[in-house]
């Protein structure tokens, strides 16, 4: 048994309640008491309760330590000069991956051609990630991985891109799952944030493929809560988990133009995004998950996903005390949001979103026009009563659940900012 350990400061033991002076003892890991026994101090540091992120994916977050990170890249041969780097670096013929690229900020505006991947390193699987995961360039021979036939500038989207990502991922090896896990729990550590939603794992994967998974989770310092990101609920129910599901997709990103919208792109005359999953499919996944008992989480980003979603669950009648969710529901009219209330959802928010797209003049607004001013509406959805847990959808956005606060309270909209209470409380509970 180790010996026990003290920390005195201005102690908040929940949002809403009062700080106050004081000392906390723990051992062994565990809070063992927590004592108003002091007067306060100017340098007294503040404790507060572990940071919750909700929504993260850590083996892909974890992979930003693994393959280079092309965030700061703003030329495409720079792109190319990194990963070419990469190779040299760590010669083979595993699978490359470059992650985060934005190819609106790259001079050419455009992600990278097949050719061009093809060129760097010859045979072997080359893909380059857009930032919001939901598209990527890819070489011949990932192709061939993937077996997908894409065309002459090898870009995936949408459920090709899905198809790719199982293939992918099946091409990664244990120890470089391992290491993924272990750096996702190092850069959640350092921002304070003890529990993790692990949505994690591809739909094909085999039952002991997530047991093992879920076992790797177990072992890190920091609290992984897995959903397993598969249409088959009785995979959880075996392995003894009471949620599934994550990003199961009803639509894409706005980013990619895949999110499905009720009305066109502002950016794109004609395109509404699209619908991943018949009502049939997503009707029959959430029923199935209720009968077992098990909370479910779907990824809706657009409003004509979010609105399918609500329809599904209403057709699966399914149970508001098993607090089913959807990720991101960021294009909200004033409608939906009372359809939410009234079913009893959650929604797993990314505030930091807003930071990075919202607002007049970023990726919202060129995508969406004036409905920018509809995404992410905290403070309507908490007044409807609707359930909000923060999360990062890290590796989109950082895990860093104190900058999720700042963007809670720095909404782009001022009609949608919420105040530090409840900012505090889309982390904490």
């Amino acid at each position: 048994m180790a010996e026990p350990r003290f920390c005195s400061g201005l102690i908040l033991t929940a949002p809403g309640e009062p700080l106050f002076p004081g000392t906390l003892s723990w051992q062994d890991g565990r809070i063992t008491d927590i004592r108003r026994d002091r007067a306060p101090a100017p340098e007294d540091p503040v404790i507060a309760p572990g940071f919750i992120d909700s929504h993260t994916h850590p083996v892909e977050l974890g992979l930003e330590g693994v393959y280079p990170d092309l965030s700061e890249a703003r030329t495409i041969a720079e792109v190319l000069d990194r990963l070419r780097r990469a190779d040299k670096a760590d010669p083979g013929d595993g699978i490359l991956f470059g992650l985060n690229l934005d190819p609106d900020r790259l001079a050419e505006g455009r992600l990278p051609t097949r050719a061009e991947l093809d060129a760097l390193a010859p045979g072997r699987p080359v893909v380059v990630c857009r930032v919001d995961r939901h598209s990527a360039a890819a070489g011949s021979a990932a192709l061939r991985l993937a077996g997908i036939e894409a065309g002459p500038d090898g870009l995936l989207s949408g459920p090709d891109y899905e198809r790719a990502a199982c293939a992918f991922s099946h091409a990664l090896p244990p120890g470089i799952i391992a290491a993924a896990l272990e750096h996702a729990a190092a850069l959640a550590a350092r921002t304070g944030t003890t529990t993790l939603g692990a949505l994690d794992g591809v739909e094909d994967y085999s039952l002991d493929n997530w047991r093992e998974l879920v076992a790797l989770m177990n072992r890190r310092p920091v609290r992984f809560v897995p959903f397993l990101q598969t249409r088959r609920p009785e995979t959880a129910a075996r392995l003894g988990l009471p949620r599934v599901g994550g990003c199961i997709l009803v639509d894409g990103s706005l980013g990619s133009h895949t999110a499905a919208l009720a009305g066109d792109y502002a950016d794109a005359a004609g395109e509404r995004g699209r619908l991943y999953l018949t009502d049939d499919e997503l009707t029959r996944f959430l029923a199935e998950a209720d009968a077992l008992g098990l909370q479910t989480a779907v990824h809706a980003i657009g409003d004509r996903a979010v609105a399918q979603a609500l329809c599904c669950h209403e057709r699966a009648r399914t149970r508001s005390e098993l607090r089913h969710r959807i990720e991101h529901a960021v294009l909200l009219d004033a409608g939906l949001i009372a359809a939410i209330a009234g079913r009893g959802l959650l929604l797993g928010v990314q505030p930091a979103f807003e930071a990075n797209w919202g607002g007049p003049d970023r990726l919202y607004a060129h995508r969406l026009g004036p409905r920018h001013r509809q995404t992410n509406p905290f403070r309507s959805l908490l007044r409807a009563g609707v359930r909000l847990a923060g999360g990062s959808d890290a590796p989109i956005t950082p895990v860093d659940p104190l900058a999720g606060i700042r963007a809670a309270l720095a909404h782009p909209n001022p009609d949608e900012r919420i105040g530090p209470d409840a900012a505090l409380a889309l982390f904490t509970t």
